[in-house]
């Protein structure tokens, strides 16, 4: 029996006969290890996103400060502090200014974003069924306006006396 203790859940198990990953000398259940290894792949596209969004080569020590408040203290995910970012600069249309220096808007937006996305996902949801119809192409033509010609205008003669 190799009895061993998951360092994300803290539940001891039997490597030997449950489904397990090892890494760097330690054993996780397979679920566990996915989570974490989610989690690493959303940070790296929390990172790569705030480079390219503010022309940086890395996120710097701000950045990277305010990410770990907003993930460990106020238990945003990595992917829904991105998802805040594309909602308010993408979607919302918020520009980004030259002397931005952090992702402070993030714990202002999170929930909107949040309730954005997630009225997306029931959109989706509840049209998953239907019938999706293209937009179909009409053509129309329309013809030449004629000119009309122009009438021989008539004299009118108005005798001096005459009243209406």
């Amino acid at each position: 029996m190799h009895r061993v203790k998951c360092p994300i859940c803290g539940i001891y198990f039997n490597a030997d006969k449950e489904e397990n990953v090892q890494y760097k000398h330690r054993y996780y259940h397979k679920a566990c290890f996915d989570t974490i290894a989610k989690d690493e792949k959303d940070k790296a596209d929390l990172e790569e996103y705030i480079v390219n969004l503010y022309n940086y080569k890395s996120p710097g020590p701000v950045i990277n400060a305010q990410i770990k408040k907003y993930h460990d203290e106020l238990g945003f995910t990595y992917s829904g502090i991105k998802k805040s970012l594309v909602y308010f600069y993408e979607v919302k249309g918020n520009k980004v200014e030259g002397n931005a220096v952090g992702i402070g808007i993030v714990p202002y937006i999170y929930k909107e974003a949040r309730e954005y996305y997630y009225n997306l996902y029931l959109i989706q949801q509840n049209n998953q069924d239907k019938e999706i119809i293209k937009n179909q192409e009409k053509i129309v033509c329309i013809e030449r306006p004629q000119r009309k010609p122009l009438h021989k205008r008539k004299k009118i003669i108005i005798e001096e006396g005459e009243s209406d």
